[in-house]
């Protein structure tokens, strides 16, 4: 029926909407979308997504959004509807490319400016949330880790085999994720 690729929606839709994590119960919403006017009305759709889940958010302590539109601008709204503090994590492309949009930047500035924390993996995206009028003393720089009992510099043997040729003085690094001479 979807020929070679099944489409994302489809894939997303398929899967179990609870599953036990590492013995810990683990629900996930069903968000509500619509293709080609989205953006623009994604936060209220976003919130009305919510709805089922409205129980779990009263009986939270802390609220995190962890993307910045329209996750975290979704967090902070049902957060203040429930009294609760709301922090947002932000990762890159939610405010290098989805608050390039005219609609979006505008609820960015008039909603993350509301969280009792924003969270930047790197300190330009830090910069970016500043330039949505966040207040500085809200925004914290917390860069993503690395495991380093399980990601650490291969030894001279490894490289030998991996660099055909390369001197065995030479550095090298492997990265997974996007790299950009913006993320610094």
């Amino acid at each position: 029926m979807w020929g070679a690729e099944v489409p994302r929606p489809v894939q997303l839709h398929a899967l179990p909407p609870r599953e036990v994590i590492h013995g810990i119960e683990t629900s996930f919403m069903r968000q509500l979308y619509l293709p080609k006017i989205g953006v623009p009305i994604a936060v209220p759709l976003y919130l009305a997504s919510l709805a089922p889940h409205w129980r779990l958010l009263a009986d939270a302590d802390v609220i995190l959004g962890t993307w910045a539109y329209p996750d975290g601008c979704a967090a902070i709204a049902a957060a203040r509807m429930l009294g609760k503090p709301c922090a947002v994590k932000v990762h890159g492309s939610d405010l290098n490319v989805i608050a390039k949009r005219p609609s979006a930047r505008a609820v960015l500035r008039r909603v993350l400016p509301h969280a009792d924390a924003m969270i930047g993996v790197s300190s330009q995206l830090c910069d970016a949330i500043a330039e949505l009028g966040v207040a500085r003393e809200r925004i914290h720089l917390v860069a993503n880790g690395v495991d380093t009992s399980l990601f650490a510099p291969g030894d001279i043997a490894l490289r030998r085999g991996v660099s055909s040729g390369w001197p065995e003085t030479r550095r090298w690094c492997s990265s997974s994720g996007a790299s950009s001479h913006k993320k610094g």
